[in-house]
């Protein structure tokens, strides 16, 4: 992921999903930063790209290709 960010891509990022079936939590985290994923759920809200982690996962994709 690093390599890529520094490659100039910008479309890189990383889905996190926290918990499972419709209590599940999505995270849309920027490829630039990938360094920063270990860390506290409240931290991965604070980094996401996403309006609400209970996006839906069709909505989540359609705006990561577009690059939010």
């Amino acid at each position: 992921m690093h390599e890529r960010v520094g490659a100039g891509c910008k479309t890189a990022f990383v889905l996190i999903q926290v918990g499972s079936g419709s209590g599940a939590l999505l995270y849309l985290i920027p490829g630039d930063r990938y360094e920063d994923i270990v860390a506290p759920e409240a931290t991965l809200e604070r980094l996401s790209v996403l309006q609400s982690p209970r996006m839906p996962m069709p909505e989540v994709l359609l705006r990561a290709k577009d690059g939010f």
